[in-house]
């Protein structure tokens, strides 16, 4: 069974969600934080931030425990990077700099 994703839930009701974005630490105290006071999601940045795919990973997984939505940017339309973001739990992802349908319709 899959995990219920429930900012994607509360944007489809028209509720407001909070998240942040994480750029430079990989503390996965962080994100035990986020949830704690309430927030819904947190972006993990793989584009500009200092994280690999294996901080990634345990990131998405404490997220996942915590309650907090996991979402990652990913640095460029990679299909490995798509698939292992996806593999390891990510429940959304952005991709920075998309300039054409093709680009969109790749990525889905």
């Amino acid at each position: 069974m899959l995990p219920i994703n429930r900012v994607k839930q509360a944007l489809k009701s028209g509720q407001p969600v909070y998240g942040t974005m994480l750029v430079e630490s990989p503390s996965s105290a962080y994100i035990m934080m986020l949830a704690h006071v309430g927030y819904d999601f947190v972006f993990i940045d793989m584009e500009h931030g200092v994280y690999d795919l294996g901080d990634v990973a345990g990131m998405i997984r404490v997220a996942r425990l915590a309650g907090i939505t996991p979402l990652v940017r990913i640095p460029d339309l990679a299909y490995d990077l798509v698939a292992r973001t996806l593999d390891a739990g990510a429940m959304g992802i952005m991709l920075p700099r998309v300039e054409t349908v093709e680009q969109a319709q790749t990525l889905v």
